[in-house]
């Protein structure tokens, strides 16, 4: 699914250049990095929102990656049988086409459990 369009109010299409020391500089690119973030998006936040504590953002392995790519996969074939199903029922009547369709994302569906599965207990076995 795509990112939403972000009205114009939501954009950020102005620029601000500050001048800091080398040192300031390293210490705010030190505090990015330990936070997750962009130089740019911690003096927003630090500056704009008032936001003097930054939490750091959850920084996911790759393991942690690939399940989530799994994870989104296996919801688009979930969306598709349902899709495949729901055109059926609002015509009035399920045929083949919808049902082998809602198979086949099923049958994928399953395989990438499968693999999900396999793969997180493949990683602990390894670590």
């Amino acid at each position: 699914m795509a990112r939403p369009i972000k009205d114009e109010a939501g954009k950020l299409s102005e620029r601000a250049t500050v001048r800091m020391t080398p040192a300031e500089f390293k210490a705010v690119e030190r505090d990015a990095v330990a936070a997750g973030l962009t130089v740019a998006e911690l003096l927003r936040r630090r500056g704009i929102r008032n936001q003097r504590e930054i939490i750091a953002q959850p920084k996911f392995s790759e393991i942690d990656l690939e399940a989530i790519r799994l994870l989104k996969r296996i919801s688009d074939n979930m969306n598709q049988q349902a899709a495949a199903l729901n055109a059926g029922v609002k015509t009035g009547k399920v045929n083949d086409a919808h049902a082998i369709a809602a198979l086949l994302a099923q049958q994928e569906t399953q395989e990438l459990l499968r693999e999900f599965f396999n793969h997180g207990s493949n990683h602990n076995r390894r670590g």
